[in-house]
């Protein structure tokens, strides 16, 4: 718009995107900005071409900085109430609630504090972090695990772990808690489901077709339990029939 009303073009170094947020700049050397997650490097567009000396010069000393559209089905960087929003609360959530129970799990087979964080973060990050490596890039972009840069997954990871460790046993003792409660149960299924949803969103954005999106959601989901239950020697919890349906039904929410 601002080069169509001068009657001006760009000069070399990108174009206008129509789905991208512009802004008009007079400093030539803008900061590079987070977006998503990544480090954006702002593409510089020169406008220029006044009919006049003086018009030629202020118009050629700004510069239109390009930033990157934001994808249709991205996640609100923090939660709000927007539906990426509450997305990104319930993946908070599930983050801290799977920390807890691989906690729990981790404390039941006598592991110390430092033993009960790992398994915990683990459980928490690991299957987004195989589905990372998977993947390897997202847009065409290399990818490394999300939580080196949304690093409050890690720290969320931890604070409930330690909180898990320390205290569990005086909670559950005042309250009549258990890990076989049924508000565990649904505080689990809550935390698979916003993984599956958002584990099969980053197959979508890797283009790599339905089915293998659909498998990203599932592994998102459960290879943190199945990296668990290998580190505390119990039987993966997702390849049993004793044990409920787990595996089967996160690959059919994906």
């Amino acid at each position: 718009f601002f080069a169509g009303h001068f009657g001006c073009g760009t000069a070399a170094g990108g174009k206008l995107l129509s789905h991208s947020r512009t802004s008009i700049v007079t400093d030539a050397s803008p900061r590079p900005t987070k977006w998503g997650g990544r480090t954006i490097e702002p593409q510089i567009v020169a406008v220029g071409c006044g009919s006049s000396p003086s018009s030629r010069q202020a118009l050629c000393s700004k510069a239109v900085v390009e930033e990157p559209a934001m994808e249709p089905d991205s996640l609100a960087r923090y939660p709000n109430w927007t539906a990426g929003g509450l997305l990104r609360a319930g993946d908070w959530f599930g983050t801290a609630v799977f920390a807890m129970t691989g906690t729990l799990t981790a404390a039941s087979t006598g592991m110390d504090l430092l033993g009960c964080t790992v398994v915990g973060t683990i459980t928490a990050t690991g299957g987004g972090t195989i589905r990372d490596f998977l993947l390897a890039h997202e847009n065409g972009v290399p990818k490394r695990a999300f939580w080196m840069d949304e690093q409050e997954y890690f720290w969320i990871s931890v604070a409930a772990c330690v909180l898990t460790f320390f205290m569990w046993d005086t909670f559950a003792e005042r309250l009549q808690l258990s890990e076989d409660d049924f508000w565990v149960f649904l505080a689990d299924s809550i935390g698979i489901g916003v993984f599956c949803c958002i584990g099969a969103m980053n197959g979508v954005r890797a283009g790599v077709g339905l089915p293998l999106s659909a498998l990203c959601g599932m592994i998102t989901s459960t290879f943190g339990g199945l990296t668990r239950d290998v580190l505390t020697n119990r039987p993966v919890r997702i390849l049993h029939s004793h044990v409920e349906i787990y595996a089967t039904t996160a690959l059919g929410g994906s």
